[in-house]
């Protein structure tokens, strides 16, 4: 019962308070990282905190300057499970994503640091099948647990809403070409156009 489990975290059912801040360095130079982006994932048991089926890119905060003071904006109707904790994934252009440990829900202010290791964006080219380079398909990238997130029929029709937006979303240039934050551990890019559709793993993209 979501009341229940509400009293039980000290906060109300209906909106868990969680204040996060910190500070994101570089792992090497120590300075602070210019850009980076938090993305929270809700935590309901042991297994969402080692590897989290979603995350909430629909509430997730850019910040700059190497610190950050994140407020996630939840908010769940009364007899909803809520999370016992969040765990926030900091993303940086050319860094590795970083992974917090499972924080708390607590109305105080809680700090956790970052040291982000310099880390290659997901890079490629989209070919058809006749070799050609497939401009403006749209492509996702997909970490463990997600697949349930994905239809692919969505990913034909660009104009319409579909795709779920807790999954990280690109498009190809005009030459095929297309980008993402650095990543680590398993991860798939799944992309599609008129002309069809592929699929390639971490270990394909790294040759």
């Amino acid at each position: 019962n979501g009341g229940v489990l509400g009293r039980w975290l000290g906060v109300q059912a209906a909106n868990p308070k969680i204040h996060v801040q910190g500070k994101v360095v570089d792992e090497q130079t120590g300075k602070p990282v210019a850009a980076f982006r938090i993305v929270p994932a809700m935590v309901y048991g042991s297994d969402d905190a080692a590897q989290p089926a979603q995350w909430q890119r629909a509430i997730a905060q850019n910040f700059s300057d190497g610190a950050y003071h994140f407020v996630p904006r939840m908010n769940f109707p009364e007899g909803v499970q809520i999370p016992i904790s969040i765990v926030l994934r900091v993303e940086a252009d050319g860094y590795e994503p970083a992974i917090s440990p499972a924080i708390p829900s607590d109305p105080k202010v809680q700090t956790c640091d970052f040291k982000l290791k310099v880390g290659k964006n997901v890079e490629g080219v989209v070919l058809r099948g006749d070799g050609q380079a497939a401009g403006k398909a749209r492509l996702v990238l997909v970490l463990p647990r997600q697949w349930d997130l994905i239809q692919i029929g969505w990913l034909r029709q660009p104009d319409q809403v579909g795709v779920n937006p807790e999954l990280l979303q690109t498009t190809s240039d005009a030459q095929g070409k297309f980008s993402f934050f650095p990543q680590s551990g398993n991860f798939a890019v799944v992309s599609m156009d008129d002309s069809g559709f592929a699929q390639v793993d971490q270990d394909e993209l790294g040759k």
